[in-house]
């Protein structure tokens, strides 16, 4: 039994419960994923970076919070976007493959806070960093295109019960 705090925190001394480490790796491929919620931020960089970033220091930043449902259990994948030119069209990617915004418009009114709930379709790589395994987003895949896409063998997993919105982005 774990006794803590009010607050939330240990004694030195307590006995507490453990749960499983349950972070579940994704094999390389599409997937389905929702929304869970979206934080902003600034950007910091590393003081002990070497090489300098193109990214300045106080960027304003979201991060998307994602959950995907797999027959391992449910992944848990976060996506930082910067807000920042050079990144312009990783931003404009997302809103389109969330159905925020037309897959054939340029000029884009960003609506992060419409993003909790929506769902939409992604390609996942691993990344190893430190000698752990991490589920990166690759890229956005649009409406249009998912359908080309989700046959690949890596997927094999249920569309989710949704329907389309006016830019063809699912609900």
């Amino acid at each position: 039994m774990t006794m803590f705090n009010a607050d939330g925190t240990f004694d030195f001394n307590a006995t507490i419960s453990v749960p499983d480490n349950d972070f579940v790796v994704l094999e390389p491929g599409n997937y389905y994923f929702t929304v869970d919620r979206v934080e902003y931020g600034t950007y910091q960089s590393n003081p002990l970076r070497t090489k300098p970033s193109t990214i300045p220091d106080g960027c304003r930043t979201v991060e998307i919070f994602m959950s995907i449902e797999t027959p391992k259990g449910i992944a848990q994948v976060r996506d930082r976007f910067f807000m920042h030119q050079s990144v312009a069209w990783r931003i404009g990617a997302v809103h389109k493959c969330l159905g925020l915004m037309p897959e054939d418009e340029q000029n884009l009114q960003m609506k992060w806070d419409a993003m909790p709930g929506r769902t939409g379709v992604c390609k996942i790589k691993n990344q190893v960093q430190n000698g752990n395994t991490y589920n990166n987003v690759d890229r956005y895949i649009y409406p249009s295109k998912v359908a080309s896409t989700m046959n690949k063998p890596s997927v094999g997993i249920p569309q989710p019960q949704t329907t389309a919105n006016k830019y063809g982005g699912l609900l």
